[in-house]
C-alpha cells in the first residue's frame, strides 16, 4: 500500500488509526511514531480492513484529519454556519501515480489552479494570482463556469489498498467563502438592527424586541448561502473525483456541460 520509508508523526498515526476504526466500527491501540507500513501490520493485527486504513490515510495525506480530534475538524462555526472543507472519498482500480498524475491534470486543465505534488505524493491545488486571471475567474463567475478556479486550496490523496484497488480523498478548503457568507448575514443583521434602533427611537423601546429577529435573520442568510456554496463546490469536486476514478481526461467546454446536466440528472 505504501513505501517502507514512509513515514507519519506520532499524533497523525494516532488520528490515522481512530478513523480507520470510525470507518471499521472497531478498536484499536496504537504506539509511538510508526512507518505507515507497521500501521498496516497493527491495522492487520486488529483485523480492519485494509481499505479503512487506506481510506484514513488519504483523507489525513489530503487535509481532512485532525490528530486532536477523531476524524475531521468541527468548530462552533462549522456547527452554527457550515464546515469549512469538502471533502469527497472514492476508489478506483488505478494505481496511486496514475490516479495522482490524472487529478493534477484535473485540477490544473479543467479547474485552472496552479499544482503540485509535495514529498508525500499529495496533489496540492491553489488559486491563480493576476489581474487578467482574476477577471475571467469573475466572468465564469457569473456565468456558473467558474469551477473550483476560485478556490483558495483544494488538497488529493491516493493510497493503494493492494494491486486491484486504490482509495481517493479530496478535500476543498472553502474557509473564504464561509467567512463571506458569514459577513452577507452580518451586513443583513447590522442593517436590521439599525432600523430597529431607528424606529424605536421615535416610536418606543419596546420595538427593540426585534433586535434578536434581526439578528437571528441575519445568522439564517448565512447559513443558507453557505449551503448554497457548499453544494455547488461539493458537485464540483465530485465530479473531477469521479472522472479521476474513471481514468478520464480533462474534458472540453461542451462535454463538461453535458457532464454537469448529467450528473444534476443523477441527483
Amino acid at each position: 500500500m505504501a513505501e517502507e520509508l514512509a513515514t507519519v508523526e506520532q499524533a497523525h498515526a494516532e488520528a490515522i488509526l481512530r478513523r480507520a476504526v470510525q470507518l471499521s466500527d472497531q478498536a484499536y491501540v496504537v504506539a509511538e511514531r510508526l512507518p505507515v507500513s507497521s500501521l498496516e501490520e497493527v491495522a492487520a493485527e486488529l483485523q480492519m480492513p485494509a481499505s479503512a486504513v487506506a481510506e484514513a490515510l488519504a483523507e489525513y495525506r489530503a487535509g481532512g484529519l485532525d490528530p486532536s480530534e477523531d476524524g475531521p475538524k468541527r468548530t462552533v462555526t462549522d456547527r452554527l454556519v457550515g464546515p469549512s472543507q469538502v471533502t469527497v472519498r472514492s476508489r478506483t482500480g488505478l494505481d496511486e501515480r496514475e490516479v495522482q498524475e490524472r487529478l493534477r491534470l484535473w485540477l490544473k486543465r479543467r479547474h485552472r489552479l496552479r499544482t503540485r505534488v509535495d514529498a508525500e505524493g499529495t496533489v496540492v491545488a491553489i488559486r491563480r494570482r493576476g489581474i487578467v486571471t482574476t477577471a475571467v475567474r469573475q466572468v465564469r463567475g457569473a456565468t456558473g463556469s467558474a469551477g473550483l478556479s476560485g478556490m483558495r486550496e483544494v488538497r488529493g490523496a491516493a493510497v493503494s489498498v493492494d494491486d486491484q484497488q486504490t482509495m481517493i480523498c479530496v478535500v476543498a478548503d472553502v474557509g473564504e467563502q464561509r467567512t463571506q457568507s458569514v459577513l452577507t448575514g452580518s451586513a443583513v443583521a447590522i442593517g436590521g438592527t439599525a432600523v430597529v434602533g431607528t424606529v424605536a427611537a421615535v416610536t418606543a423601546p419596546v420595538t427593540l424586541v426585534g433586535v434578536p429577529v434581526a439578528v437571528g435573520t441575519g445568522w439564517i442568510i448565512s447559513r443558507l448561502t453557505h449551503r448554497r456554496q457548499l453544494r455547488r463546490i461539493r458537485e464540483e469536486v465530485e465530479i473531477t473525483t469521479d472522472n479521476v476514478a474513471a481514468g478520464a481526461t480533462p474534458t472540453s467546454r461542451v462535454q463538461e456541460v453535458a457532464e454537469r446536466l448529467s450528473y444534476r440528472i443523477r441527483e
